[in-house]
This record gives C-alpha cells, sequence and structure tokens, in this order.
C-alpha cells in the first residue's frame, strides 16, 4: 500500500475515532433512576412510614441543607387517610427530590405511600396512586383519620369577613343615602 493511501487512511481512522468519542459530549445527558425491585411486602417492610392520604399542596423547590450543589426538593403535604406502618399525624408533609428519582404527585389525588426515616419519598420506595390492599403488602390499618376537606381551614373565615364587610358596606351606603334626602 502506498504511503499517501495509508496516512490518509489513518487520518479518516482518528477522526472517526475522535467523532466518535466526543459523540455523546454532544446532546443532553439523561441520568434514569436505577431502582431495586422490591415485592408489595418488601416495600412496606423497607419503608418507615406508609400511609395512604390525599395530596393538599406542595411547596417546591427548596435546597436541601441550604446548600444549592446538593440538589432540590419538594415538599409535598398530604391529607393522612389510613396509617399501616410507623406513624402519621392526619396532616403531614413529605419530602421528594426534583431528580429522575422524585416521585411525582397530582393535587387532588389519593397515594399510597412510603416514606423513609427521613420523611422521604421517591420512585424507588415503591408509591401507588390510590389505595392499596393491606393484606397483598402484609400490612394492616393501625391508624385511620376522618375525610378532611382540600380546602384551606381559614377559608370560612375568610368568607365571614368579606361577608362582614359587604354588610358594613350596605349599611353605610343606605345612611348615607337617607342623610342626602333629608
Amino acid at each position: 500500500m502506498n504511503r499517501l493511501v495509508r496516512n490518509a487512511l489513518l487520518r479518516v481512522a482518528a477522526a472517526a475515532l475522535l467523532a466518535v468519542t466526543l459523540l455523546p459530549l454532544s446532546g443532553n445527558v439523561a441520568w434514569a433512576c436505577i431502582c431495586d425491585q422490591f415485592t408489595p411486602v418488601a416495600a412496606a417492610a423497607h419503608a418507615a412510614t406508609v400511609f395512604t392520604g390525599v395530596v393538599r399542596g406542595s411547596v417546591e423547590p427548596t435546597p436541601v441543607n441550604g446548600l444549592m450543589s446538593t440538589g432540590w426538593e419538594t415538599r409535598i403535604d398530604f391529607n393522612v387517610e389510613t396509617v399501616y406502618r410507623g406513624a402519621a399525624p392526619s396532616r403531614w408533609s413529605v419530602r421528594t427530590d426534583n431528580t429522575s428519582c422524585g416521585y411525582e404527585f397530582s393535587y387532588g389525588e389519593r397515594y399510597t405511600v412510603f416514606v423513609t426515616g427521613e420523611d422521604k419519598t421517591n420512585t424507588c420506595m415503591g408509591n401507588v396512586r390510590g389505595a392499596i390492599d393491606p393484606a397483598t403488602y402484609g400490612v394492616r390499618a393501625i391508624t385511620t383519620y376522618p375525610a378532611q376537606s382540600l380546602d384551606d381551614p381559614n377559608t370560612g373565615l375568610i368568607a365571614l369577613a368579606a361577608l362582614v364587610v359587604v354588610a358594613l358596606g350596605a349599611v353605610a351606603a343606605i345612611r348615607m343615602r337617607r342623610l342626602r334626602t333629608t
């Protein structure tokens, strides 16, 4: 083989190798969440707390430990209906990471949530949309709370205050009208 042809082939091979090596750097990197596959019984046993509740809101995002470099979390507020493991008050907040492993909850939806001892959950914990069959998870209901409204508890007070302001305004308008006519 001629020296010129061999040099040209080496250059083409080197350019192709360089292009293949740099290819992963050219696009956005997506890191998938890799989870252990738990059976329902193992998921319940792995969690510190297991409850079913309805999402009443969220606060997002907040820096973890006050440091932006360690990640971001969303706090999800629940109206807890049934506790199967551990302890949870009737209104409780859990945290989830804003990463590929974070679990996405929808307002007003019912979930069964598997929570760590640090009040955190994620995709790998085994959360379920809706209620569960406790027997399938090897748990039983240990606390049941009455159903709670998703409305803000201050809504009634705000409505009452608005009604009082409107009534006072109406009384003031009637008195001013009477004063003008006399």
